[in-house]
């Protein structure tokens, strides 16, 4: 035994006999070894030039979909268009809401706020086509108006004869026709308070309305299931303009209602159980805006239905037409 050993072996007794846990440590020490050294073959040239540049396209094409997608919603938030569909225009007394929500429609997109983009480069705005789209159906509901209000039932009041003439130059109606055709019902609308002219706020003729309401649903919902027949994923430039112009119909409609539903408040209370459809149908057609339009198929889950959905609340807001106008028929019998 060498002497070393004899030393430690001796010493491990001495602790034990004092600290018995001493009984846990080594008698003898081993010398850790030190670890192998490996030695790496030398890298071949090239070897990593491959992964190494696909890695970098991959990098590069996300980077610039995030980029295109950030780009994107930027422009698509930039062209939106605001409308209220809480607040009615205002009426003063004596004065017909239906003809003031009319003259307000003639007037949509006069004051239209810039965007927060608008100013910045390289961002384009889509808003100026999306206001012409929406007025030109909210214009082309109040021309149908017009034309009912101002139907053969005697003498039709001079103010509504401008109205209806200003408008008569078919779809696309210049900015200073609709400006004469609204000043036309504003001037009616003063006459009502003089009581120089008279505006029917029966049963009868909020069923006409009714009627006329349905038939443009009917009309917007046959156009929108053309567009959902032949889905393209996102909306196309015509798709998009075409749903704005329903988005205009569906807004005229619901002031429409809303302001005739005012005129006659007897009617309004007796009725409100029936006038819930369509105006909470017309209201979702109206405040629909997403950030990205899709024309998608409705049974696919990779697009929205955005325009699939929109016809079918049309046809929803014009089955609750129908049964508004049938149940006003039937209310004085």
């Amino acid at each position: 035994m060498q002497f070393d050993q004899l030393l430690r072996r001796l010493s491990w007794r001495v602790r034990r006999w004092i600290h018995r846990p001493a009984d846990n440590d080594p008698i003898v020490s081993i010398e850790p070894r030190a670890p192998p050294v490996v030695v790496r073959a030398p890298l071949q040239p090239g070897a990593k030039g491959p992964r190494r540049a696909a890695r970098t396209v991959i990098a590069f094409l996300l980077t610039l979909a995030v980029l295109g997608v950030g780009y994107g919603a930027l422009v698509a938030i930039n062209s939106r268009v605001g409308l209220d569909l809480t607040a009615m225009p205002a009426a003063e007394e004596g004065e017909s809401h239906v003809v003031a929500a009319a003259a307000a429609l003639l007037a949509l997109g006069a004051d239209s706020a810039r965007g927060v983009a608008d100013d910045l480069l390289f961002v384009p705005s889509g808003r100026e086509m999306r206001e012409r789209r929406v007025r030109d159906g909210a214009v082309q509901v109040a021309a149908r108006f017009i034309a009912l209000a101002a139907a053969p039932r005697g003498r039709a009041d001079p103010a509504l004869v401008d109205a209806r003439l200003a408008l008569s130059g078919g779809a696309q109606v210049a900015e200073s026709e609709r400006i004469v055709a609204r000043d036309a019902l504003l001037r009616l609308n003063a006459r009502i308070v003089r009581k120089q002219a008279r505006l029917d706020t029966g049963a009868p003729a909020l069923a006409a309305l009714m009627r006329a309401a349905a038939d443009a649903c009917e009309g917007e919902a046959r156009a929108l299931t053309t567009l959902v027949a032949a889905p393209t994923g996102l909306a196309e430039p015509a798709t998009e303009a075409r749903m704005y112009q329903a988005r205009g119909v569906a807004y005229g409609w619901l002031m429409l209602t809303r302001a005739a539903l005012l005129d006659a408040p007897d009617l309004a209370d007796a009725m409100t159980v029936e006038a819930t459809i369509p105006v909470e149908a017309l209201q979702r057609i109206a405040e629909r805006q997403p950030l990205f339009l899709f024309n998608g198929d409705p049974s696919s889950p990779w697009a929205p239905a955005h325009v699939a959905d929109a016809a079918a609340d049309f046809a929803r807001a014009a089955a609750g037409a129908r049964a508004l106008a049938s149940a006003l028929e039937h209310h004085d019998r």
